[in-house]
């Protein structure tokens, strides 16, 4: 005859509440791990990520367009939705406010596809490639140097802080009939950027320059510097 067990409900309920304990101190040992990790991203990344997901077009809304946000700033400043998603790159790259995002997106859409550019606190540097300006080995400006620089004149016009240009040229020597060296060729490129505005109604008292020649960058570039250029004055950004 089978031996029947005998199950005493009590035995094991005095120590059945350390498996829930144990599961939560882990679960709070992770939240707390989490929080310490999390604390130690910088607030750049942290916009990044909030940009990511507060920010995203599609938010609170239908379809591509459909976001709360997208259509609140369209309003706002007249742009379009490819405009709105530059906007929010530039803003999670550079970390800008919104003002100061609308201000480097005019900027970008004016300057267009030729010219490259970075961000450094309120300064905007602008880098041109030599050859869009000027001749090879020379000083004279290229067919295009002029829709060019009307660009460049078009973006100081309404901008009234300080202007550095800096001339660099490649690291091999250069001697023309015309150039003594490379660091004439740079003052020369120089001068005739800073006469050009001049000549289109730019206060050249506000600009500063330099020719580095071939000891500098060692890059065959323009390299234009516009001071507190994000500093948002106190009227407000407004549209064109």
């Amino acid at each position: 005859m089978r031996r029947r067990n005998n199950f005493n409900s009590n035995s094991n309920n005095g120590n059945s509440w350390m498996v829930t304990f144990s599961d939560a101190v882990t679960l709070m040992i992770t939240f707390f791990v989490l929080i310490i990790a999390m604390s130690s991203m910088d607030n750049k990344s942290l916009k990044q990520s909030f940009s990511f997901f507060n920010d995203s077009p599609g938010n609170l809304g239908e379809g591509k367009e459909g976001g709360l946000k997208y259509h609140l700033i369209s309003k706002k400043y007249d742009i379009n939705y490819e405009e709105f998603k530059k906007l929010m790159l530039l803003m999670a790259k550079y970390t800008l406010t919104e003002k100061e995002g609308i201000k480097l997106l005019k900027l970008e859409k004016t300057l267009g596809n030729n010219y490259n550019y970075n961000v450094e606190s309120e300064d905007v540097i602008i880098r041109i490639k030599s050859n869009l300006l000027f001749k090879v080995y020379s000083y004279e400006f290229t067919d295009g140097a002029i829709e060019q620089l009307i660009k460049l004149k078009n973006i100081l016009k309404n901008y009234d802080d300080k202007i550095y240009i800096y001339c660099y040229t490649t690291p091999f020597p250069i001697s023309t009939p015309t150039v003594k060296n490379n660091v004439d060729l740079t003052v020369k490129r120089v001068a005739k950027i800073v006469e050009f505005l001049k000549n289109n109604n730019v206060d050249v008292r506000r600009i500063y320059f330099n020719a580095w020649g071939d000891v500098k960058e060692k890059k065959n570039e323009v390299k234009i510097v516009l001071k507190n250029y994000l500093k948002i004055k106190n009227q407000e950004v407004q549209n064109g």
